[in-house]
């Protein structure tokens, strides 16, 4: 019942953690992040620690005894105060503090694609392979829907995605939130249909296991965009794929080598240099840097 945001750079990380912590104080929950190695350990630049629109505190409603943890209490008063009074805290925040990004969405969008984090950053990878520039989308109707938060789902990616036709949703491991749609949008007069795991016949779509790079996915997105648009060149493009278990950014040269060494004004850098003869022994550390 952890509320998580996902952040697909060193940008968002800032922004989400500025308003994770926002969050956190005002519904008394705990906030977390989904920070991936592909994330955590990649270079981007980042705009100074700034909000871009002021922090907006909407009105909640909070229990006589507060929305903090508090002793003695037992861990059914916790449970209620999480469910009763924290998450919708947090969806007001969201609601008053809008952190998805939506692109090409119009009156002709007829399909959307879903995704956050890592799998928001493949995503535009596997649309490059696809041949598909941002003006390609909007003349087919095809809708993005950058998510911030993985769960709880909120409102606004339903709002999404209701009126189209299909909606696909990228995400790695399991279908955290393909399922969470689904539920929100169930019963719906105007629910699209919903892919993301297996595709219309079953067959896997997007797989749950291992690592979706963007190759994987531009497989599952040409295969269905294909028998939408017929018309598109989706086959010749799928043609030039690599073969399946194979990435091209596996493959790609390294653009630059940094060779291991301690972190600045770190005082190991003196005190770990092994003696002239001698060899270093270490697990997972900065112990053999020296």
């Amino acid at each position: 019942m952890l509320p998580l945001l996902y952040p697909a750079s060193a940008d968002d990380i800032l922004l989400f953690g500025l308003h994770g912590f926002a969050m956190s104080r005002l519904s008394g929950s705990w906030v977390g992040m989904k920070i991936v190695p592909d994330v955590a350990d990649a270079t981007f630049s980042a705009r100074p620690l700034s909000l871009p629109v002021p922090i907006i505190e909407p009105d909640i409603k909070v229990p006589d005894t507060g929305l903090h943890n508090r002793w003695p209490e037992m861990p059914i008063e916790q449970e209620m105060r999480q469910l009763d009074y924290r998450l919708p805290a947090i969806a007001a925040y969201c609601d008053a503090n809008p952190l998805d990004e939506i692109r090409h969405r119009d009156g002709r969008s007829r399909i959307g694609i879903v995704a956050a984090g890592k799998s928001w950053n493949d995503l535009q990878e596997a649309l490059r392979l696809l041949g598909l520039a941002p003006g390609d989308l909007e003349r087919l109707g095809i809708a993005l829907f950058k998510l911030a938060m993985v769960w709880p789902l909120q409102q606004a990616v339903q709002d999404f995605a209701s009126g189209l036709e299909d909606v696909i949703v990228v995400e790695e491991k399991g279908p955290l939130v393909e399922d969470q749609l689904r539920a929100g949008l169930y019963g719906r007069t105007d629910a699209p249909r919903i892919f993301g795991k297996t595709a219309g016949d079953g067959s896997v779509l997007f797989k749950a296991t291992g690592e979706l790079y963007p190759e994987l996915i531009a497989r599952g997105l040409g295969k269905l965009l294909a028998e939408r648009f017929p018309a598109e060149a989706f086959a010749v493009a799928m043609e030039k794929l690599p073969p399946t278990g194979v990435s091209l950014s596996l493959e790609s040269p390294v653009s630059a080598i940094r060779k291991p060494f301690f972190c600045s004004g770190c005082p190991h850098n003196r005190s770990t240099v092994v003696p002239e003869g001698s060899r270093a022994l270490a697990g997972i550390g900065c112990g053999s840097c020296g």
